[in-house]
């Protein structure tokens, strides 16, 4: 989403995952993700947006904005505050002065806690210790700077399993723990009350903001599948302002860019939610996000009267197109067009050849077959569509890749097949930066990250000029 540097944009797809979180009764979304990408190989890079403060705060207060416009879904911002490695993330410590703490590492934070228009109703504290302290029980990022001088009055909750001691945490004014310790802190904090090591005010103020939350995006359901609003007469200013989550209603908050607005009538008279218009949003937003690296001689876009065949080349662009990261940021998708498809939008000689086996644990090593199957498939192409980039087993949140290289069989393919055809068009599927020691060999280079459902039709549009 960064690649864009459009707020507007952002804002539309937080709109868009507000209505799924209404259409599937989600009260509260897990996101945005926050944390600077600090390190280049950092196996969550592609839940956050940039290494630049500036930057992610403000892109992250666009996606709040669309996500909370209604009142009816909370926005959860994460991972606060330091967290910028998945490798021994439970017990690494990151120890920082307080001017880069300032300037890098809470500016984005600070950016949009303090939006005056639409602070997010919660913040996710980070697994790490930061300078010697747990982020569930720190004094000085909890409650020094994020209560006291930022004025944070909403739902603080720990990541899962983040928490390690309660009992200091609700002295630190954590209010959730997730997902529960089956009633193990429960035991710690009647003891702790008992002994006075923590009062039953300091309880009720944490309880207090949990209800809180709930009352702000509480809505029910009819036995029609109907959302209501649950808000009570006598609430704050927001929760009398909230409506159900209908086509017209949906318009009452902040718009999206011009680009979009044919896309934001997501609900029918029923609230049902129009799963193709979610797509076009999934393609709009993916044809402003992918990034052209390289066009030699301005050799796209092709001219589609010109195009006899075409290859493609890679899983990835086929059977198992790589569109999101791992993780708990996983989800099910309505549908997934991969680039195969799409390409006989403009040509009907298609051929494709796997490359590689998308699964494959040794990614040192060159399967030669494979490799010999996509040469002559390539020999036989005018154009090909070369998709490669970093499979799921080499990144996903829980790790850290050790280097920044593609697997082996992806680069050999690169190298082998621009030897044998010499209108190649590469498109990079992965969530983090990588080596491209081949990178005057193709014509053409696409990075697409993880574009999203739609990806696949967005990157074959961009090849021949037509959304």
């Amino acid at each position: 989403l960064a690649c864009s540097w459009d707020p507007a944009l952002v804002r539309s797809v937080g709109k868009a995952l507000r209505h799924e979180c209404v259409h599937h009764e989600v009260s509260c979304l897990l996101g945005p993700g926050m944390n600077l990408k600090r390190h280049a190989c950092g196996g969550r890079n592609f839940e956050y947006f940039s290494e630049d403060p500036y930057l992610t705060g403000e892109l992250a207060a666009a996606y709040i904005q669309g996500v909370q416009g209604s009142g009816q879904v909370a926005a959860c911002v994460k991972h606060f505050a330091v967290n910028n490695q998945e490798s021994h993330r439970f017990v690494v410590c990151a120890t920082v002065d307080e001017r880069t703490l300032r300037e890098l590492y809470l500016r984005h934070f600070e950016r949009v806690i303090k939006d005056k228009t639409n602070p997010p109703l919660a913040v996710m504290c980070a697994y790490n210790k930061v300078n010697g302290q747990y982020c569930s029980e720190h004094d000085y990022l909890n409650v020094q700077i994020l209560r006291h001088e930022w004025g944070y009055d909403g739902v603080l909750m720990s990541d899962w399993g983040a928490v390690n001691d309660r009992v200091a945490g609700l002295r630190t004014q954590l209010d959730l723990e997730m997902p529960g310790s089956y009633g193990a802190h429960h035991r710690e904090i009647r003891r702790a009350l008992d002994s006075g090591e923590l009062t039953e005010a300091e309880i009720d103020t944490s309880a207090q903001r949990v209800l809180n939350l709930i009352e702000r995006v509480r809505v029910v359901v009819d036995d029609n599948n109907n959302n209501k609003d649950a808000s009570r007469s006598g609430n704050n200013s927001t929760r009398s302002k909230r409506t159900t989550a209908t086509s017209t209603t949906m318009e009452e908050d902040v718009s999206g860019s011009s680009a979009h607005a044919q896309s934001t009538a997501l609900l029918s008279s029923n609230n049902r939610l129009s799963w193709p218009v979610q797509h076009d949003i999934a393609k709009k937003t993916a044809m402003e996000c992918a990034v052209l690296l390289r066009n030699k001689d301005n050799f796209l876009p092709l001219n589609s009267n010109n195009v006899q065949s075409v290859a493609v080349i890679g899983e990835f662009g086929k059977s198992f197109p790589r569109f999101q990261g791992g993780g708990s940021s996983h989800v099910q998708s309505e549908w997934v067009r991969a680039a195969y498809d799409e390409v006989f939008r403009f040509c009907d000689n298609v051929s494709f050849a796997s490359g590689y086996e998308e699964d494959d644990e040794d990614t040192e090593q060159v399967n030669t077959e494979l490799l010999q199957e996509a040469i002559d498939v390539a020999k036989e192409a005018q154009f090909v569509l070369l998709c490669v980039g970093l499979p799921e087993i080499m990144e996903s949140e829980g790790f850290d890749r050790p280097h920044m290289k593609m697997p082996a069989q992806h680069n050999a393919l690169v190298t082998e097949v621009c030897k044998v055809n010499s209108n190649v068009i590469v498109v990079l599927s992965n969530g983090g930066a990588v080596e491209m020691p081949w990178v005057d060999q193709p014509k053409a280079i696409f990075e697409s990250y993880l574009l999203g459902e739609a990806g696949g039709g967005a990157l074959v549009g961009f090849v021949f000029c037509i959304p």
